[in-house]
């Protein structure tokens, strides 16, 4: 997917990216790096994804608490991790899924990968931190 407008990077700096605690080594030593094969399915199993080798990111910490807490419910015995991290200089857009018009923040994606340096902090998902996002 060509993208038409890049977003301003400036507000972009504090971003929340949810991802599998089986891929959270691998992201700390290379950064998160575009999806090349979907984690996401549909009912029969078919890519859901209308970006292909994008990274998804949410701009506020309820919206990324409903989506890890959402993966881990739709993946059982799998966890999730929130990372956050500075995503200024990446070039970003509006993500397009029917769910981000209920979100409290954007929801956004890159092509860029995030670099390992650029990450600020990698929080477990758990019922307390659910509950956060619902007080």
């Amino acid at each position: 997917m060509k993208f038409k407008t890049y977003l301003s990077e400036s507000k972009y700096s504090n971003l929340y990216h949810v991802a599998s605690t089986k891929v959270t080594t691998k992201i700390k030593k290379d950064g998160i790096v575009p999806q090349k094969k979907p984690s996401w399915t549909g009912a029969m199993g078919q890519d859901i994804r209308d970006c292909k080798d994008c990274v998804y990111a949410f701009t506020d910490l309820k919206d990324a608490i409903r989506w890890a807490f959402k993966a881990e419910w739709d993946n059982k015995g799998t966890k999730f991790n929130i990372i956050s991290f500075d995503g200024s200089g990446s070039k970003w857009d509006k993500d397009t899924h029917f769910e981000a018009s209920m979100a409290e923040g954007e929801w956004i994606r890159t092509k860029d990968t995030i670099q390992s340096d650029k990450i600020k902090d990698i929080q477990p998902m758990s019922p307390k931190l659910a509950r956060s996002a619902v007080q």
